[in-house]
């Protein structure tokens, strides 16, 4: 089933500003030095486990400059064609993290979700084939002359 090219493309439009209003983030000192994903991680709202993460924090510092770095690139880096699917996997894989490490809601799992419009359909093709071979199969009509389906 082919989806409508108007429809992914406004998708793809709408995440791409969604990304652009991360560029406020630029002057956060937080975000530059990697403090952010620590913070994150280490406040017990936003936390999900209750882990001393600073013996880790020049991991954190990582993970944080990281993610900086990907949701940033995201608005051109998804636009090109040879890196853009991977970038959208990099962004995917950011989120199931942060679905696993944070309680933020909803919102990482809706990323995830509108993410793959930026993946190449022969992609969500061979993800889904086994889904759909798993459905109930559908009645089919009888094709045999004379027979009253009413």
């Amino acid at each position: 089933m082919d989806v409508p090219c108007l429809a992914q493309r406004l998708l793809q439009i709408h995440l791409t500003c969604v990304f652009l209003v991360l560029w406020t983030r630029f002057d956060e000192q937080s975000w530059l030095t990697g403090q952010a994903l620590a913070f994150a991680l280490t406040n017990r709202d936003w936390g999900r486990f209750d882990i001393d993460f600073y013996p880790y924090f020049q991991w954190l510092e990582f993970a944080s400059v990281s993610a900086f770095v990907l949701e940033c690139g995201a608005p051109i880096a998804l636009w090109i064609k040879p890196i853009g699917k991977f970038w959208a996997l990099g962004l995917i894989g950011m989120f199931v993290m942060l679905t696993v490490t944070t309680s933020v809601g909803w919102w990482d799992l809706m990323m995830i979700c509108v993410l793959v419009v930026f993946l190449p359909a022969p992609w969500l093709e061979r993800l889904m084939r086994p889904l759909a071979g798993s459905a109930a199969p559908t009645p089919q009509a009888s094709s045999t002359p004379g027979s009253n389906s009413s």
